[in-house]
Parts: C-alpha cells; sequence; structure tokens
C-alpha cells in the first residue's frame, strides 16, 4: 500500500505541521535570544530564506504579543493588590469592630462590679478590709 514502510526509498513519511506560534513559542524565542524560528526542520536556502523573512518581521509582531502579555500580568497584578488591599481594609475593619465592642464589655463589667460593691452593706471578702468610720475610708485589715 501507499502508506506502509518500504525498503527501498525510505518509508511513508507524515508531512511535518509549521508550529503555531503561540505564546509558549514567543517567550521560548525571546528567552533564547531570537534564534531564527524554523517552522519546519529544512535546511534548504528556500527555508534560510523564508527564516530570514520571518525574523525580520517577527520583532514587531511577537514585541506586540510580548507587551500584551507584561500588560496583562501587569494587569493581574494591579488585581491581586487590589484584592490584598481589600482584605486588609476588611481585616482592620473586623479587628476595630472587635476591640470596640471587648472595649464596650469591659466598662460594662466594671460598671456591674462597682454598682455591687457599692450596693452591698459589706465587702465580698469580709476580714480582708473594713469600712472607717465615716464610711468613706476603706482600710485593709491589719491598718490600725
Amino acid at each position: 500500500m501507499g502508506h506502509e514502510p518500504d525498503a527501498s526509498d525510505g518509508g511513508y513519511h507524515r508531512p511535518q505541521r509549521k508550529m503555531a506560534r503561540t505564546m509558549k513559542v514567543l517567550e521560548m524565542q525571546q528567552r533564547n535570544g531570537d534564534k531564527d524560528w524554523q517552522g519546519e526542520g529544512g535546511t534548504s536556502e528556500g527555508v534560510l530564506g523564508q527564516n530570514r523573512a520571518r525574523k525580520q518581521t517577527a520583532p514587531k509582531s511577537s514585541g506586540g504579543v510580548v507587551e500584551a502579555a507584561q500588560s496583562l500580568k501587569q494587569l493581574l497584578e494591579q488585581d491581586l493588590n487590589m484584592k490584598i488591599e481589600a482584605m486588609k481594609a476588611e481585616s482592620q475593619l473586623e479587628f476595630t469592630k472587635l476591640k470596640d465592642r471587648m472595649a464596650k464589655e469591659v466598662t460594662r463589667a466594671t460598671a456591674q462590679m462597682a454598682q455591687r460593691i457599692i450596693a452591698s452593706p459589706r465587702p465580698a471578702y469580709p476580714g480582708l478590709w473594713r469600712a472607717g468610720a465615716d464610711s468613706t475610708t476603706v482600710r485593709y485589715a491589719g491598718q490600725d
């Protein structure tokens, strides 16, 4: 058949496809110092001539793609930074709310304890202190 390998003519070879210029290929070109890009693996003069033509036009198109990629990267970084800042602001707000709520609770608890102390006819711990003659002076036991 026509597609089976034959020892006399070297066998059937599928024609090679040209590589698509994707972002990955363009980035590899840029990293490798913009070496000649060959769509087909040939080395004939015609292919080299095509490569020269491509090399002359490639920087314009690849530069635009690289700039677009860098612009997209910057936009993504800005978006990420904005999200981080929003999270920081939100956590700061939550912390402030919690701090205010705790301060109110401490104030309320302190006021309740003060009312209990004032309202109680004798101390919660008798023997630790005793009221003076005018009931405004508090002395600790053992202070005479």
